[in-house]
């Protein structure tokens, strides 16, 4: 798994964890990722899903029908370039990078940013 809390100095909402999910082709695996991120026990978050050039018509089909999430489409331009491009589009004062074929504990986001503290 890959995944790692980031701090942003100079955001307004302290407490917003924006979580940022790259999706190329997930169709497999990108239901169980958000239905991991809703389930989460922290609420202050944004969830923002990349899809990066999806050509697949399960993985769309599924982007298409998801609510309370922001997606953003671009063309296929890669991993990092989807990381960055939900990076920019972040609210929050912290970061938290996920793959789109891994989930984490309903607690994950609670414990991480209880730790900073």
């Amino acid at each position: 798994m890959r995944f790692g809390l980031v701090a942003l100095m100079n955001n307004t909402n302290s407490k917003l964890i924006s979580i940022i999910v790259p999706c190329f082709n997930s169709g497999k695996t990108i239901q169980r990722t958000i239905e991991s991120l809703k389930n989460q026990t922290w609420n202050q978050k944004e969830i923002i899903i990349v899809n990066d050039g999806s050509n697949d018509q399960n993985t769309i089909e599924i982007l298409n029908s998801i609510s309370g999430v922001l997606i953003i489409n671009q063309e296929n331009l890669g991993l990092s370039a989807a990381r960055n491009v939900g990076a920019f589009a972040a609210k929050g004062s912290f970061l938290f990078f996920i793959d789109s074929d891994d989930w984490i504990e309903d607690d994950t986001l609670e414990l991480m940013f209880n730790y900073l503290k």
